[in-house]
């Protein structure tokens, strides 16, 4: 029985700490600022696809959360591009989601992931509106 207990007990931590690490950081009001390049090859970079795969399992969380901080009635976010900025260290990736009902200054809506280009985790998420160009 205390075997059992144990094994139990085990599962529960492996479990828990796979959804914790899985757990995005708050959407924050805000836009990345440094100096970043687009990466042409961003499929083939580890860190990329491990945040992607975190992120994307919980876009309509994100974009719940996103219509709450902008105020606007979204799309749904879809991926757009990554960039490096070297000098910080850090990958931003940006996903993109156009307004439901058409606006006169805002195209839609931005977030910004910046993961750390070691192991994918995200460690930010900035939100912030993208104006027509």
């Amino acid at each position: 029985m205390k075997k059992l207990r144990g094994a139990i007990a085990i599962l529960f931590l492996l479990f828990s700490s796979c959804t914790l690490s899985e757990r995005l950081p708050s959407l924050e009001i805000g836009r990345y600022k440094s100096k970043s390049y687009a990466l042409k090859e961003d499929s083939q970079v580890k860190p990329v696809s491990i945040a992607r795969k975190t992120i994307e399992k919980h876009l309509e969380d994100l974009k719940v959360e996103a219509e709450k901080l902008s105020g606007f009635e979204l799309e749904g976010f879809r991926y757009i591009y990554t960039s490096v900025d070297s000098v910080n260290d850090v990958l931003i990736l940006r996903y993109f989601s156009p307004l439901r009902k058409r606006d006169k200054f805002y195209a839609g809506v931005q977030i910004q992931a910046l993961v750390d280009p070691q192991n994918g985790e995200i460690i930010k998420l900035l939100l912030s509106k993208v104006p027509y160009e």
